[in-house]
């Protein structure tokens, strides 16, 4: 864990110092944006991505921009600012996504199964939808609703085998049902994903060391 922190530590310095430059400024802020949302920071990603769309608001890539916005104004809370920006998210249903979203955040699980229902008619391919379906059901803090998620969740589980947020949610639910068995795979799983996205970092600090010396 120490050298990935370290990694994405060297990664963000020299970032910084090419976002001083301007070095690519829309590209740099989308990519220290992209550091800061695995590292968790979703506030300071947020920051970079609304960055790196000013920066550039011609760029193709905008889109995807603003729905990794979209994913950090959801984790801090902010919806009034993710209001702002799901308009500009090229994917089927994102303003269901969002609903869903602020529903499971004021606990209103009746109103969230039916956006649910609907998420899984428009956009069946999703893997967000099952996590928040996921997530619904361990709030109810409910072995027996925990089960259930599990079985409903079995194919997606099996065929989402990147999907880190996914499987953490799996060894929660697996916890709340007392199937330590099963937990302990799915905490391999993110173990794995967890190494990979350290070995990413690693590769990305030494690939923005090279463009330090760009003005």
């Amino acid at each position: 864990v120490l050298l990935a922190v370290l990694a994405w530590d060297e990664a963000l310095s020299h970032l910084d110092i090419l976002v001083e430059k301007e070095f690519k400024l829309s590209q740099v802020l989308k990519t220290r944006g992209d550091v800061y949302f695995d590292l968790g920071q979703f506030a300071e990603a947020a920051h970079d991505y609304e960055a790196s769309i000013n920066a550039d608001k011609t760029d193709p890539s905008n889109s995807i921009k603003a729905g990794k916005l979209l994913k950090c104004f959801v984790r801090i809370g902010n919806f009034a600012k993710a209001e702002e920006y799901v308009g500009s998210v090229d994917q089927p249903g994102a303003s269901d996504f969002l609903q869903a979203e602020k529903l499971l955040a004021a606990g209103q699980f009746k109103e969230l199964t039916v956006i649910l229902d609907r998420i899984r008619q428009n956009a069946p391919s999703d893997p967000k939808g099952n996590l928040i379906y996921g997530r619904m059901m361990l709030q109810q803090n409910s072995p027996e609703k925990a089960e259930e998620a599990l079985v409903i969740l079995q194919r997606a589980i099996l065929g989402s085998t990147r999907d880190i947020d996914l499987y953490r949610v799996t060894v929660d639910l697996a916890r709340a049902t007392g199937d330590e068995t099963l937990a302990g795979l799915a905490q391999q799983n993110v173990d794995l994903l967890d190494k990979l996205n350290r070995q990413y970092a690693e590769q990305l600090a030494a690939v923005v060391k090279t463009r330090d010396a760009f003005d």
